[in-house]
């Protein structure tokens, strides 16, 4: 349907940044830089086409091109809380942290309810050893949105680095409530110390179905899970 729009109005900034989200999805990002890049042309201030390049630009490693988007983004709409939310990510990118993490307090101050800015300032604090901010702000990312099974695999993990393994146990098996099959929880539960798997987790881990559809990132993190388990059964 969008090429569909483009080939009708091939001057529409709006469907031109459709595309663009879709060949971004599909990874086809120079096809999608092309497409955004008419956009701006057509629309030049118009920030959410901006903050897309940024994406692009950081997707493509051209990170020093998206801070300068973000930067531009929120000169244009300065209340506009995501982007400086994107700001944030890109300046965390260049371990600009004390900058990143003012970007993230004012993205939050703007707008207090949305979940993800608290897990982006929580890497951006542990970035800078503030391991029991990180916490606080993972902790108020699940206060708002209790269902995120990533928001529960980042606060285990503050848990187990911090040498709390019970505590870290509980928060990842949270996330495989929420997502039964889940790479990265297993992996993490594989890797906790004397930790083990109930019977319908194990099932899960050892089935064929939970193959089905993963990236090979996530192959590989059920595989090492698999076999993590499998080594403490002796």
């Amino acid at each position: 349907y969008a090429d569909k729009s483009i080939r009708i109005d091939s001057e529409s900034a709006i469907a031109n940044y459709v595309i663009s989200s879709i060949y971004r999805n599909q990874n086809k990002l120079i096809k999608s830089k092309k497409h955004i890049n008419k956009a701006i042309t057509i629309d030049p201030k118009n920030v959410r086409y901006i903050l897309e390049l940024a994406c692009i630009n950081r997707d493509l490693g051209e990170r020093e091109k998206a801070y300068k988007l973000c930067l531009e983004a929120v000169k244009l709409q300065p209340k506009l809380s995501y982007a400086y939310s994107i700001l944030g990510v890109m300046q965390r990118d260049l371990n600009f942290f004390s900058e990143a993490k003012n970007s993230l307090l004012k993205a939050i101050d703007i707008d207090s309810n949305e979940e993800t800015y608290y897990l982006n300032l929580a890497a951006i604090y542990i970035d800078l050893d503030e391991i029991e901010n990180a916490e606080k702000m993972i902790q108020k990312s699940i206060q708002i949105n209790p269902y995120s099974p990533e928001a529960h695999i980042n606060l285990g993990n503050i848990f187990r680095d911090s040498g709390r393994i019970e505590e870290a146990k509980n928060a990842i098996e949270n996330a495989l409530k929420l997502r039964p099959n889940f790479p990265i929880a297993y992996y993490a539960l594989s890797v906790l110390s004397r930790s083990s798997l109930d019977n319908d987790f194990y099932n899960q881990l050892f089935s064929d179905d939970i193959l089905i559809g993963q990236s090979n990132l996530g192959l590989a993190h059920l595989y090492f899970a698999r076999s993590n388990f499998k080594h403490k059964e002796g």
